[in-house]
């Protein structure tokens, strides 16, 4: 791509884009790598020394975010900023023992090395969020790093996909439009690998006729799209977009139930398949009330 043929709006919204899917790997980084150290509470983690396993100004900031509005962060690192991601995996110890594997095909050099690249993307994050104009040179910076650290980081789950007996894409992440998120560890599975979240219980996800639903879903991205299929069997009604990644319901009276269930599944190209019939089922369920009258 000829970056100097884009407009100004253009770049910035690629830079965005680029930045913002960068932030999300790093997340799913750190989230999985603490969460299996220290259990899903990882950020009142310590040490055997009594020493805070994250930085204390950094736990204080998350933290105030996670108390102010609960219900936007799933996972205590959704709370963090780019600046905070950064400070998290480049941290010499916890570097060393937890985010080195992932990072260290890219970064050879160590945790310097990864701070001082994360750093001048986080240099263009700021004036993308000021409405300030960026070069065609920091853009090339920002893909070409951002594009470096993904490509490692898919490398890195593709590897970790090889260690399980079934190597095979699954929902990593399964969202709603009433702002639901529920990642992997959100998700409730049963003894033959299945999943589903069960919002029946929420009154903020009370559907009637006439409502539309939308779910969206993303796949572990290590598995390239053109080797799976997403498929949206029922109910009735539910038309797919972008790829099956997501899925928009026109709710009407045939719908109404205790528990409408929203059926998504991921079907590799492979001769076989994690669950018999597919790689991965999940059910988002819900009330849909009748109509008002």
């Amino acid at each position: 791509m000829l970056l100097n043929t884009l407009t100004q709006d253009d770049l910035r919204a690629l830079c965005r884009r680029s930045i913002e899917g960068l932030e999300l790997w790093l997340r799913r980084l750190i989230d999985y790598q603490l969460s299996a150290a220290y259990g899903n509470n990882y950020l009142e983690a310590k040490r055997d020394d009594g020493s805070n396993v994250i930085n204390n100004e950094v736990k204080n900031k998350l933290v105030t975010r996670l108390n102010s509005d609960p219900s936007r962060y799933p996972r205590p690192i959704d709370a963090a900023t780019l600046e905070e991601e950064i400070r998290i995996i480049c941290n010499p110890d916890l570097y060393r023992k937890y985010f080195r594997e992932a990072l260290g095909t890219v970064f050879p050099h160590g945790h310097s090395e990864v701070r001082t690249f994360l750093s001048r993307i986080s240099s263009v994050r700021n004036p993308l969020s000021h409405a300030t104009p960026i070069s065609v040179r920091q853009a090339e910076q920002v893909l070409c790093y951002t594009n470096d650290i993904v490509d490692g980081l898919k490398a890195f789950y593709r590897g970790l996909g090889m260690r399980n007996e079934y190597n095979a894409p699954m929902i990593i992440r399964i969202s709603d439009s009433f702002g639901g998120t529920f990642h992997a560890d959100q998700i409730s599975r049963n003894n033959t690998g299945g999943g589903r979240v069960d919002r029946t219980n929420d009154p903020n996800a009370v559907l009637r006729p006439g409502d539309t639903l939308s779910i969206e879903v993303e796949v572990d991205q290590s598995f390239d799209p053109a080797t799976y299929e997403i498929s949206w069997p029922g109910p009735k009604g539910v038309s797919k977009i972008d790829n099956g990644l997501k899925a928009l319901i026109q709710i009407d009276e045939s719908h109404v139930s205790t528990a409408l269930s929203v059926e998504c599944t991921v079907t590799s190209n492979k001769s076989w398949h994690r669950r018999g019939m597919n790689d991965d089922q999940v059910f988002m369920i819900y009330k849909v009330l009748p109509p008002v009258e």
